[in-house]
Formats: C-alpha cells, sequence, structure tokens
C-alpha cells in the first residue's frame, strides 16, 4: 500500500512546537503535543496589497537596485497583525496573537 505525506509536520525550535502544512527545512521532527505556533505556506497565491490603514513601523536603510528597502514591516489597523514584505516578493504575516504564519 503506498505512504502518502502527512498534511502537518512538527518541528521543535527554540523551545516551540510548530505545526506546518509543508515540509520546512533545517528544523528538528518533533512528535505530538498542542503546537505552539501554526506555518502555512501559500505558494502561488496572490499578496494581499498594503491596506490604506496599515502603518509601516520599520524599513530597512539598505535598497534594493531599484531604490526600494529590502525589509518594510506593517501593521495591519484592522487586525493587529504585522506582516514583512521583503522587496524581492518574499511576504509573511504574523497574527496579533503570535500563534500563527502566513507565507
Amino acid at each position: 500500500m503506498p505512504r502518502h505525506a502527512p498534511t502537518e509536520w512538527r518541528y521543535a525550535a527554540y523551545g516551540l512546537t510548530i505545526a506546518a502544512d509543508a515540509p520546512l527545512a533545517s528544523l528538528v521532527p518533533a512528535e505530538g503535543g498542542s503546537p505552539d505556533l501554526n506555518v502555512a505556506l501559500h505558494a502561488g497565491e496572490p499578496i494581499p496589497p498594503v491596506e490604506p490603514s496599515d502603518h509601516a513601523w520599520y524599513r530597512r536603510p539598505y535598497l534594493d537596485a531599484a531604490g526600494e528597502p529590502l525589509l518594510v514591516a506593517w501593521e495591519r489597523a484592522l487586525d493587529g497583525s504585522r506582516w514583512l514584505r521583503y522587496s524581492e516578493g518574499a511576504v509573511f504575516r504574523v497574527d496579533a496573537g503570535a500563534r500563527r504564519v502566513d507565507a
């Protein structure tokens, strides 16, 4: 009978148990327990735009070739989540309770 890939991977890092919906490189696999942090990867999905009410609380002083900051960190007024937006296109959202990361 063929084995199916797990629908959830568990890891331990910095004293946290992390549940992810895809494998995460370089983390130590863990068993059981309630996760302290849930990670969801959304490869290929559209990235939500910056909202007019979002507040940029950090801009990295280093610029990319187009003159944009390498990183801008935003707080979303609507729900208190924090967004890390990198100039090359990577985006991470951390919910207000720091219990979920969407990438």
